[in-house]
């Protein structure tokens, strides 16, 4: 709830080394485990634990989702759980998205963004509520 009535950037905080660590690792092994993008778990870590502006948040969970889903990636082709054609047309609209999000992640304010993406994920936890209890929509 924080991501979405929180307006203003609360700037860096200063935080123990393994908090970064031991967070990171957790959100990792969810996203490993479950197929999640570590951005719903490392993006609120970064702004809320950290307070970093929601901007440099999101740039810097890009650049670390590339490392995880590589690492994550490299795992499941060595096991056979990919579907090489299912995954070369969804890659080709994850780069053409990622564009037009970058362009308009530059253009928006931070207070924005962080409600926007506080509501996301308010929708997704709903949604995935609401099916794990039976109820699809």
């Amino acid at each position: 709830m924080k991501m979405i009535f929180q307006s203003k950037s609360i700037g860096e905080k200063e935080k123990s080394k393994w908090i970064g660590f031991l967070s990171s690792f957790f959100a990792g092994m969810a996203s490993g485990m479950l197929g999640i993008g570590g951005g719903t778990l490392k993006v609120p870590i970064m702004v809320l634990l950290f307070g970093l502006p929601m901007k440099t948040a999101v740039g810097t969970s890009s650049f670390m989702i590339g490392l995880t889903a590589s690492a994550a990636a490299i795992t499941y082709i060595a096991h056979g759980l990919v579907t090489p054609l299912i995954a070369s047309y969804m890659i080709i609209g994850i780069f053409l998205g990622v564009n037009i999000g970058c362009r308009i992640t530059f253009i928006t304010k931070g207070g924005v963004l962080r409600r926007l993406f506080g509501v996301i994920l308010i929708i997704f936890a709903l949604r995935m509520l609401l099916n794990g209890l039976g109820v699809y929509i």
